[in-house]
């Protein structure tokens, strides 16, 4: 015997734990009955790339001993691999790293080149103390050189915090009078110490840039809204 189907009851329930998907599709209930005919994005993809202005961004990565935890690089570099995959052909991406002395590992790459540029950061190795002034030099050359009028110039500092007060000041002098024009500057401070919040805040005003303490829950949404910062003209 086959028995009644209650499509009354399916509604109701429906109606009353109504769950909506990011990124898919929900389901419109009516005020007297169950479905309507039209379906309702809920939201795109946080990963997408649309509207946003062409990417020109410096990855200046502290690559001393005290940056070597898996709490700090390996955390970024991650999230770094996984952003790239939705990234674009005509977003630029290059990366110095500093610590006794400043390298450009690579320089105006994209995303396309993902498995490069993955091994080229596998291959760096923490040595020695951070000499930010130098990695400062090579990445302000880094960005000119990959300029984009209109987009999103950006230098993404990276850092545990732990420098001198000599050091400290020397920065903000030397910021305050060399970052490139039209080029946004953002500190990624690996460490939730209140005094070295403090100082890198100092640095960050210098430039009138922004600072944000790192960790691996919070890292992957602020590397994404540092590349989708500026939205296109």
């Amino acid at each position: 015997m086959i028995l009644p189907f209650d499509f009354s009851l399916i509604c109701r329930l429906i109606r009353s734990n109504h769950v909506s998907t990011p990124g898919k599709y929900s389901v419109n209930v009516s005020q007297n009955g169950c479905f309507t005919s039209k379906a309702i994005e809920v939201s795109e993809n946080p990963f997408s790339f649309k509207d946003v202005a062409s990417n020109n961004i410096i990855f200046l990565l502290d690559f001393s001993i005290s940056m070597n935890r898996k709490d700090r690089l390996p955390i970024l570099k991650k999230s770094l691999f996984k952003i790239m995959q939705f990234m674009r052909v005509e977003d630029k991406l290059s990366m110095v790293n500093y610590a006794s002395d400043a390298e450009v590992i690579f320089s105006g790459i994209n995303a396309t080149e993902i498995d490069a540029v993955r091994n080229k950061i596998e291959a760096i190795e923490t040595e020695g103390r951070s000499n930010i002034k130098k990695g400062l030099e090579a990445s302000f050359n880094t960005s000119a050189t990959n300029f984009i009028a209109g987009g999103n110039n950006r230098i993404i500092f990276t850092t545990d915090g732990d420098i001198s007060n000599e050091q400290r000041e020397e920065l903000i002098k030397y910021l305050s009078k060399n970052l490139p024009e039209n080029t946004y500057f953002s500190i990624f401070l690996f460490n939730e110490a209140t005094l070295f919040q403090k100082q890198m805040q100092e640095v960050a005003d210098a430039t009138n840039g922004k600072l944000f303490i790192v960790n691996p829950k919070n890292v992957e949404k602020i590397l994404l809204g540092e590349l989708k910062a500026v939205r296109k003209q």
